[in-house]
This record gives structure tokens, sequence and C-alpha cells, in this order.
């Protein structure tokens, strides 16, 4: 019998049984197995041919056995940030987040890290509607973590009413140009969400992933880190 016939029989089968599915080993044992046994006696498969097909069933279990590794770490290191995640409840924290919760006649802590010393930063606070409603300059930053008080007052003094606001920073070196600005939020820990197989921290109001934290600040204290640059707002 010709084994190139049998080879083919036996993958057009195969292809049949699983035409959505790659083929595993189990299926590659099988068509290995099916052609030592219909091989003629007369013309075996040659040696060469046989360790090859040995070698790729061999590469092909060990693929599969990393590929379920891989699987069970991932499932460990998700269980582990979950049980990270839960532990932050109640803590102060800072993430990379730029929307902030206002609660009228308590001050807001706006931050943002400069990779590098800036002449001058403009922070642009603007409402749900996106409409500007105050505009902070800054001068002569240090490189690092910068913080500013917001008030919760508009550029003409009055009083902004309670909800979520945005705040863009923009930054420039002595030559006019523009710097990287990462915008920090700082907040207690408020609760802790499942979703998707992901943890969501929700900080100020805002429910965000947990790879957006950046820095746990505290335990129990509500006082925020001072301010590296020495800026006040």
């Amino acid at each position: 019998m010709d084994v190139s016939q049998v080879t083919a029989g036996t993958s057009a089968m195969l292809t049949g049984q699983h035409r959505t599915e790659t083929l595993g080993k189990d299926d590659f044992l099988r068509l290995l197995v099916t052609q030592m046994t219909h091989q003629d006696p007369l013309n075996p498969m040659k040696d060469t041919e046989f360790i090859a097909q040995l070698a790729q069933f061999s590469s092909l279990e060990q693929m599969q056995n990393l590929n379920t590794q891989f699987a069970e770490q991932s499932a460990l290191i998700q269980s582990l940030n979950n049980n990270m995640a839960a532990g932050l409840v109640g803590r102060m924290v800072s993430v990379a987040s730029d929307t902030v919760e206002l609660d009228p006649g308590t001050p807001v802590t706006i931050g943002f890290q400069l990779g590098e010393a800036a002449a001058r930063a403009v922070v642009e606070v603007y409402d749900a509607a996106g409409t500007r409603v105050e505009t902070v300059e800054l001068s002569d930053l240090k490189a690092g973590v910068q913080q500013i008080e917001w008030d919760g007052l508009a550029s003409d003094g009055s009083s902004l009413a309670a909800g979520r606001y945005r705040f863009q920073v923009t930054a420039s070196d002595a030559e006019g140009a523009a710097l990287a600005v990462r915008p920090l939020v700082y907040g207690r820990v408020e609760s802790v969400a499942f979703e998707n197989g992901g943890a969501y921290v929700t900080v100020a109001g805002v429910a965000l992933p947990l790879g957006a934290l950046v820095e746990v600040l505290a335990g129990s204290s509500s006082e925020l880190p001072a301010d590296e640059s020495g800026t006040e707002g």
C-alpha cells in the first residue's frame, strides 16, 4: 500500500473532524500510528522520515505544555493582583488620571509628573460640557511630581457645582519645546471591583484599572506627600 495515500486519506479524515480546530498531539499520534500500521513491509518508512515525525510530535507536545503552563501562571498572577487590589480599600494613592471629583468647599489636589525641568506649565480645568472653567500658570518647575490645590472656584471667582472635572497640563522648557506630562489624581481607594478578569479601583469617584495605580501613599492618614517642586497653587 502506498503510504502517501494513507497519509493523505488520514489527513483528510482529520481535517473533516476538526475543520475549525488545530491539529492536536493526539491527532498527530493517531496519524503516525496509522502510517506505521498501513506501511508496506517490503518498503517500510525510512528511518529519517520516522525520526523527523517523532521530533515534530515532541515539539508539538512541548508547545502545548508551555501554553498550559503560561495559562496557569497568568491565572496565578491575576489572582495575586486581585488580592493586592482588595487590600487597597481605604488607602491613599495616586493614580494616572485626568479626572477629579469636586465637592464644593473641599479643595482638590491636582498633580502631574514631569520627566525633566520645565520653565512653564499651564493647568486647565474643564467641566463636563468641555468648557474651560479655570487656568493656573506655573513657572520654574523641577523634574518630578508637582501638585496644586484647586479651590473649586472658576476663573471669575464663582463657585462651581459638584461633579467631575477634567484637567489638562501642558509644559515647556526654556526654549519653548513641549515636554511630556503625566496627569495624577490623589485620593482614597473607595472600592475595588473585578470585571472581565481584571481589577478596577475607584478613586475620587472614578473607576480605573489597577494598572493606573502609580503609588500607595499612606495607610490611614489623609495627608498627601509634600510637593517635590515646592510650588504652591
